[in-house]
Parts: C-alpha cells; structure tokens; sequence
C-alpha cells in the first residue's frame, strides 16, 4: 500500500517524531482521496515524543477482500495483518483493549 510505504519513509526521515509523523499523515494520499478519509490511525508512543509504531485500520475493507490493518514500525518493513490478530499486536505494543471491546473476544 503506497499510503504506509509513504509513512513509514516520513516517520524514518522525521525520526520517528510523532507530531511531524501526524502531519505527514495528513498530507497523504490514497488513490485520489485522502488517506485519513480513508485510514483510522493508532500512534504507539515509545516516550518523548517518539513513535514505537503506527497502526492504520481501513475503515472499509476492499470489497471481496478479508479485513487487514497495516502496522509499521522502525527499522521493519510495514506488513499487513488480518484483523483479527489486531488485539494481540496492540497488547505486544503495550495497548489493552477492555474485555467491553468486541475485538478482545
């Protein structure tokens, strides 16, 4: 996806910075719209500021396809994941879902 290719190069040049990582996300495009129309982001903070990874969920899968959510992190090429591994990744990242929370079932 060109749209967490384009991140992930923004966070490594910014180092990681969070707000300017942000920013970049707003700038972005995906095929003709504009990515945060189109991506919900998660920032995981490492302290300072900094990044430790970046979670975009699609807010609507591609039709025909299985959900996936995109995470990004330094030093590792993006990957793209099925949804349903989402809460295990946000625990691996130091984020908890509530036992409310549908995805944590």
């Amino acid at each position: 996806m060109g749209a967490a290719n384009q991140l992930q190069i923004e966070a490594t040049t910014e180092d990681w910075d969070r707000e300017k990582a942000q920013e970049a996300f707003l700038r972005l495009e995906l095929q003709n719209k504009i990515a945060w129309e189109e991506l919900d982001p998660i920032w995981v903070e490492a302290g300072s500021n900094r990044l430790s990874a970046i979670v975009l969920i699609p807010r609507k899968p591609a039709s025909g396809q299985p959900a996936r959510f995109i995470l990004i992190r330094p030093e590792v090429r993006w990957e793209t994941l099925p949804l349903e591994k989402l809460p295990s990744v946000l625990g691996s990242l130091g984020l908890g879902l509530g036992a409310e929370n549908p995805l944590s079932r």
